[in-house]
């Protein structure tokens, strides 16, 4: 690889380097300018262009980077027209922001007014270099023993402007900067900002074969891309909480392997969060399940949550660490119950939660399950001993299902079931549902209708726009994929 003439690097002389992991004083204010596809009025997003392509920021940090998250303000033109349709939705929106709006300074004029860039003109000192793209990497220490080193990379138009107007922007941090083809590197470890800018990039993130390859299995970046080696992150949890934070696990039970790349994009007049999960520790049971039964509740259900394979999933994932074994075995002492074989029984093949609104003062929740009714029966009985169990509490069956419910009614409507997959606004949140593995879904207008009275008003106008939300994932092997949408009217 040809040998790069060596830029200058912003930054105060003789600045000693360190491998502290600190939140860099200049992200914060960076990420805001070029991730400004912002909230506006309710959730406006704009584009002043439409030819999208370019250099990505996954293109300046090295192959071993562990973790990397990116926006984009000039994705494809279908993405940006997609946003235009989103944003169009939203009618505080309307006036404030037009489609050849500069959402960079939007941003940047909002945080001045909370007190930021005192001293700076976005027209003069940032206009002239900023460019579309921004990213974020997490770098490995120099050393097993040291932690990770946060990275900044911003696209720039302006090699030479962005150099004058870095260390303006930078105030009194200690962070350093340096720019190389059209991107700006910035770190609070001035030794990794001199090799990332001055030495042979070697192979970079974006040419390493697990990044690549998840990306490109995952579709089209849209307007924000994230992806992280879980295998190389679950070593630093302890320090970063990084993959525990984003799978929600606590840090002893973190994934040991595997990765993740997640993009948030438009999908028509829908808002869409792709993941794709890799290689991971632990495998889908082979055995499919009766489905997840979500399409066939009532046609008025508000909310709902189902699972293929529930008994086996369930179990899995509740004695997936020696001490969640541990865990199930004390709760299942205490209930009088064999756990985890007394749930996967209960749950058999297949479970489903639905929410179907009042019924005067009564909630309407009900569980149907593909499991052993005795099963079920002793598990509600355990309920009912720790006073867990709401009184009203019915057990019955609907097509051969064990039902548990709240009313002796809304048992019923399960049993009559059948609606809810054909609704328009269920298949648009949840595209693909009878092959999913697990699927949860929100009718938010639904809910508004059923619920206005309790909801005050700024609720009732944030909600007002949306649809529905809906969330499923599909997997085989050791391959995970899902899809979170959010809909509109």
């Amino acid at each position: 690889m040809d040998q790069l003439v060596m830029p200058d690097v912003v930054g105060e002389p003789g600045q000693k380097s360190g491998s502290r992991v600190k939140t860099l004083a200049l992200v914060g204010g960076l990420v805001a300018i070029v991730g400004g596809t912002a909230v506006v009025g309710g959730g406006w997003l704009a584009f002043s262009k439409l030819n999208g392509g370019g250099p990505q920021p996954e293109s300046i940090l090295p192959a071993d980077t562990i973790a990397f998250a990116k926006v984009d303000m000039n994705p494809s033109g279908a993405q940006k027209l997609a946003a235009v349709r989103f944003a169009m939705r939203f009618p505080d929106a309307k006036g404030k922001v037009t489609e050849t709006s500069d959402l960079r300074k939007v941003a940047f004029e909002k945080m001045q007014e909370d007190g930021g860039f005192k001293g700076v003109h976005y027209d003069s000192d940032v206009a002239p270099w900023i460019g579309d793209r921004f990213g974020v990497g997490l770098l490995p220490g120099a050393t097993a023993k040291d932690k990770p080193i946060a990275v900044m990379v911003l696209a720039v138009t302006d090699e030479d402007k962005a150099k004058a107007a870095l260390p303006q922007l930078k105030g009194k941090s200690k962070t350093t900067c340096g720019v190389r083809d059209h991107f700006a590197v910035c770190s609070e470890d001035q030794t990794t900002v001199t090799l990332l800018t001055e030495a042979d990039k070697g192979t970079t993130l974006a040419d390493a074969p697990g990044f690549s390859a998840d990306m490109k299995a995952l579709g089209e970046d849209g307007v924000a891309a994230a992806w992280v080696d879980l295998g190389k992150a679950s070593s630093l949890t302890g320090q970063l909480g990084l993959a525990t934070g984003m799978l929600g696990t606590s840090v002893p039970d973190a994934p040991k392997g595997g990765r993740l790349a997640v993009a948030l994009r438009f999908a028509g007049p829908s808002l869409e969060l792709a993941g794709r999960a890799t290689d991971m520790p632990t495998a889908w049971p082979q055995k499919r399940g009766g489905g997840t039964g979500v399409t066939d509740l009532p046609s008025g259900t508000l909310a709902a949550f189902g699972i293929d394979s529930a008994g086996d999933q369930v179990a899995s994932s509740l004695t997936s660490s020696k001490e969640l074994t541990r865990q199930m075995k004390q709760a299942g002492s205490e209930l009088g119950l064999k756990l985890p074989d007394d749930l996967r029984a209960a749950l058999g093949d297949h479970a489903t939660v639905a929410y179907g609104g009042m019924d005067g003062d009564t909630v309407k929740v009900a569980v149907r399950t593909g499991g052993d009714p005795a099963a079920v029966s002793r598990v509600v009985a355990a309920l009912r001993k720790t006073g867990m169990q709401e009184p009203g509490l019915r057990q019955s069956t609907a097509g051969g299902d064990p039902v548990v419910a709240t009313t002796d009614g809304y048992a019923r409507e399960l049993a009559s079931g059948g609606g809810l997959g054909d609704q328009r606004s269920f298949r648009d949140a949840v595209p693909a549902a009878k092959d999913a593995r697990a699927v949860f879904f929100v009718d938010l207008a639904g809910l508004l209708r059923a619920h206005e009275k309790e909801m005050g008003a700024e609720m009732r106008k944030n909600l007002e726009p949306f649809s529905a939300v809906g969330i499923s994932t599909r997997g085989e092997g050791k391959t995970a994929e899902f899809t979170v949408r959010l809909t509109t009217r």
